[in-house]
């Protein structure tokens, strides 16, 4: 629900402030490129986008899980996965 209204947030809410969605994502691709911190913000979001199908697999193999196809969706994948059976059984074993 959070990375969604985020999501919402940045294309639609409050135009009179931040303006259409094409001044948005000017602004953003400015940002994230002088701003050191944002530039590496990024590159977290895009590694760990590549890294997540391998890091679910991994534990769906380990605890003997069925796999799951939303392991290749980032960041909403992963958020499906823990809220279905796959990932919720891993905290049964407590």
């Amino acid at each position: 629900v959070v990375g969604a209204a985020s999501l919402w947030w940045f294309a639609f809410a409050r135009p009179e402030l931040g303006g259409d969605l094409a001044s948005r994502v000017e602004y953003f691709e400015r940002y994230a490129t002088t701003d050191r911190v944002a530039f590496a913000f990024c590159v977290d979001l895009c590694l760990y986008s590549i890294w997540q199908p391998f890091l679910i697999s991994a534990v769906e193999r380990d605890e003997g899980l069925t796999p799951d196809a939303s392991k290749f969706v980032p960041f909403f994948g992963l958020c499906k996965w823990l809220q279905t059976s796959s990932g919720l059984k891993l905290f049964d074993k407590r």
